[in-house]
C-alpha cells in the first residue's frame, strides 16, 4: 500500500473528480492511500462506484471545500486502468486496483 496525499475534511469528504465522497469519520487530516488488493482494515465504501483512467485523470483536491487540487493521478502513474474506493474506520481512504 502506498501513501499517495494527505487531504482536509472541512466537510467530512474527499473530492476526487468534483465529486465528493464522505470519510464516514467528519472534520479532519485524513490520508489516500493506493494499493492492487483491498488493504486490511479497509472496505469498499460506495458499492459499484469506480473510477475509470482509460481517458481521464484522476483530481484530488486540498480540501473538500476549496478549488485547489493536491495530486492528480493518471493510469500510468498507478499501473491499471480504473480504481474503487475504499475507506477505513479512521476516515482515511485508499483507491484500490480494480482493473
Amino acid at each position: 500500500m502506498g501513501n499517495i496525499t494527505t487531504v482536509g475534511a472541512d466537510a467530512g469528504a474527499i473530492c476526487i473528480n468534483g465529486i465528493k465522497f464522505g470519510n464516514g469519520v467528519g472534520d479532519g487530516i485524513f490520508t489516500v492511500y493506493y494499493s492492487e488488493s483491498l488493504p486490511d482494515g479497509f472496505t469498499f465504501a460506495f458499492g459499484d462506484v469506480w473510477i475509470d483512467l482509460r481517458d481521464t485523470n484522476i483530481d484530488i483536491w486540498k480540501t473538500d471545500c476549496a478549488d485547489t487540487i493536491t495530486e492528480t493521478i493518471t493510469a500510468g502513474d498507478l499501473d491499471c486502468n480504473a480504481v474503487k474506493i475504499a475507506r477505513n474506520n479512521s476516515g482515511d481512504f485508499c483507491l484500490v486496483k480494480y482493473f
